[in-house]
């Protein structure tokens, strides 16, 4: 357990120095540089998501509390 949880730590504290770079580069130049593969990695992971989100409802049927849904042409 403090193996985690020290693991955590610095994977937040690894977050929260990376942020703070970001922050500097987006003030001081106004837009913050990608690597070439950031779309392209960031769209494989939205795809990841969306397969598992399918696989993870499919066949559940909203219908009685969402009424209107996408599925039926609403929001």
């Amino acid at each position: 357990m403090r193996r985690a949880v020290q693991a955590s730590n610095v994977r937040n504290n690894n977050f929260a120095e990376y942020q703070a770079e970001v922050c500097v580069e987006y003030e001081a130049k106004g837009y913050v540089e990608v690597d070439d593969g950031f779309f392209e990695y960031r769209e494989e992971k939205r795809q990841f998501i969306r397969e598992q989100l399918a696989d993870l409802f499919d066949g559940l049927d909203f219908s009685d509390i969402c009424p209107g849904g996408a599925a039926e042409g609403g929001r």
